[in-house]
């Protein structure tokens, strides 16, 4: 009679392991899924706030321009500055990774190290109604140093009007 009940015990604790086996798992499993989050999470942020900076100077730039003219070929934004000295401001391709681009403005990067830009598109508008000149600006990137789950992409646009033309 000893001998049952001593292999029901262990049985039973073959069940009680397999059951902490699995909820250390499960509890593992969402750490893990927490801290990609927040990896994500993390990296989101930063593309945002580079995309937004990168957005910001250019917007400075050619709100005061006094002409503005884009080459769709080039991607290239032309504009003479307030002070009357030209300016402009490129989607420059990058060897590594291929297919991708950093802003620049007078060949000096605009962008972050760690943003690339994979979509960059400059539009120039032109008012029939003799409206003020506008530029479309549609950046799309993702951080750089990131990998599988954790890279995020972020979209921005906005639309510029000249205010001295």
């Amino acid at each position: 009679m000893k001998n049952k009940q001593l292999g029901f015990s262990l049985f039973e604790m073959l069940i009680v392991i397999f059951i902490f086996g699995v909820l250390g798992a499960l509890t593992t499993q969402i750490i893990m899924l927490s801290l990609r989050s927040s990896a994500k999470s993390e990296s989101l942020v930063k593309v945002r706030e580079d995309l937004n900076s990168t957005l910001a100077v250019m917007e400075r730039e050619v709100r005061g321009a006094s002409s503005v003219t884009c080459d769709p070929d080039t991607g290239v934004v032309n504009y003479i500055n307030a002070q009357g000295h030209p300016g402009s401001f490129a989607c420059t391709s990058q060897a590594q990774p291929a297919d991708t681009f950093f802003v620049a403005s007078a060949s000096a990067r605009i962008t972050g190290s760690d943003v690339v830009i994979t979509d960059c598109n400059f539009t120039c508008n032109t008012s029939s109604s003799g409206g003020p000149p506008s530029v479309s600006i549609e950046l799309v990137g993702h951080n750089n140093n990131k990998s599988g789950v954790e890279v995020a992409s972020m979209s921005v646009s906005t639309q510029i009007y000249l205010r001295n033309y």
